[in-house]
């Protein structure tokens, strides 16, 4: 017997183990303290002027600078499944995986497996990790996957797929510091290769999207590259052209067809004398990447029909959806924070206009979203309650595991389908269409929802 067949059948038994249970209050717990981790707090003070009396009062609110970026890449065979088709589809465990699970791991559908790789296991510590699988949907069975000799371990790095590689670009280490190495895995031949260094200025979150030939990376500070892994290059484009005194807080950001649409949330404290004032706003801007050029599209300022902060953006071929968020905004600018649209919107890039969401069992505090082609499925903890803006947003009691939800959103309607309920609650999942079925990975829990 080969080593090769010795680890096929030890991988062979190992599917066959029941995954472990763990104790529900005690995993709740443990995300709630790894995502404290993430949410900053941004404080400033608004007084009362004219002729009445200068009083302060303390602002407090937090928004993670974090967007998940996975991209299912393009499927040979795509399929697509409408809300009444998804309302009798069925929620199945995935086998037990050669590896821990894990958060915020680096995450793409090739077209027939689904990669996982990196990410953050959980504990009194949330330690990122180097090893990765593969798991085939047709055999119901994961294989390791080969891990890398140069590229640091990390978690929330912006993850895209080309369509031979993965690439694994920026992200987090155990300390919270970005690396300098990135990587990409070709499942093909089970190989990484490191990529070369960054252009400077492309640290912290970054945002991206595949655009059918290059990798188009974009941080926080405006810097705006592109990878092009045939030449194995980056090129630098030109920054973000937000002023330099507003803050981008968060930028979500999609491939529309033809242009890059990244829609990104500031922030500008002005102080005078003892008196802070806050100014917050967000703006629609459209890159070419051929030519290089930014073209600014639209900015809630003057749009009233423009969402309140959208965190996470999805091409459907035809428009942009927006899912609604349901937390508040990182400014305050004139008055009380705006409300990151509870209820969500959709874009159309041909007429540059919004059109509401409906409203549906899930309506924020969610960016566990994936279109399938024909409908936006979600899945959450449960579903939040979104009182009048000032009033403190319902939360499940302590100690309670919330309820377990999947919805799906129809566009021709404008209607949500509540879908059968996920087997287990959880939290923090990455949702991947093959073009047949969802396959849901996280921490808490692996599952499949397929015919």
């Amino acid at each position: 017997m080969t080593p090769a067949d010795l680890q096929r059948q030890l991988h062979e038994i190992a599917a066959e183990v029941p995954p472990s249970h763990h104790d529900p209050s005690a995993v709740v717990a443990s995300r709630v303290r790894r995502h404290r981790r993430r949410v900053w707090t941004v404080t400033t003070l608004t007084v009362v002027v004219a002729l009445v009396a200068a009083s302060a009062a303390l602002w407090a609110t937090g928004r993670g600078t974090h967007v998940r970026h996975v991209v299912a890449g393009p499927s040979p065979t795509p399929g697509s499944a409408t809300a009444e088709q998804l309302a009798r589809f069925h929620w199945s465990d995935l086998p037990p995986a050669p590896i821990p699970p894990r958060d915020d791991a680096s995450i793409v559908w090739t077209g027939h497996e689904l990669l996982v790789w990196g990410g953050e296991v959980n504990g009194p510590k949330a330690t990122p990790k180097s090893d990765g699988a593969a798991f085939d949907p047709a055999s119901n069975r994961w294989r390791p996957i080969a891990a890398p000799t140069a590229v640091a371990q990390r978690g929330q790095a912006l993850t895209l797929w080309t369509g031979q590689e993965m690439l694994v670009i920026g992200g987090l280490t155990s300390d919270g510091v970005a690396p300098s190495n990135d990587g990409a895995y070709d499942p093909t031949t089970d190989h990484w290769r490191t990529l070369p260094p960054r252009p400077l200025g492309m640290t912290g979150a970054l945002t991206g999207a595949w655009d059918g030939h290059e990798a188009l990376v974009l941080s926080l500070s405006g810097t705006t590259t592109a990878y092009d892994p045939s030449a194995d290059t980056w090129r630098s484009m030109p920054p973000l052209p937000e002023p330099g005194e507003q803050e981008v807080v968060i930028e979500p950001s999609v491939w529309a067809g033809e242009q890059f649409l990244v829609w990104a949330e500031w922030q500008h404290n002005v102080a005078n004398g003892n008196v802070v004032t806050g100014y917050s706003g967000i703006d629609l801007w459209s890159l070419d990447p051929t030519s290089g050029t930014w073209k600014k599209l639209g900015d809630r300022a003057t749009d009233p029909s423009f969402p309140g902060g959208p965190q996470l953006a999805i091409w459907t071929g035809t428009e942009v959806v927006l899912p609604g968020a349901g937390q508040f905004s990182a400014g305050f600018g004139g008055g009380p924070p705006p409300v990151i649209g509870p209820t969500g919107s959709r874009y159309d890039p041909s007429t540059n206009a919004y059109r509401p969401l409906g409203e549906g069992p899930i309506n924020g505090s969610s960016l566990e979203a994936v279109w399938t082609g024909g409908a936006l499925v979600r899945t959450m903890l449960g579903p939040i309650a979104f009182p009048p803006q000032g009033t403190p947003t319902t939360q499940p009691s302590r100690g309670t595991p919330p309820p377990r939800v999947a919805v799906a959103w129809d566009p021709a309607s404008n209607t949500w389908t509540t879908l059968p309920s996920p087997p287990s609650w959880g939290f923090n999942r990455q949702l991947i269409w093959t073009g047949r079925e969802i396959l849901s990975y996280g921490q808490d829990g692996s599952f499949r929802f397929g015919p």
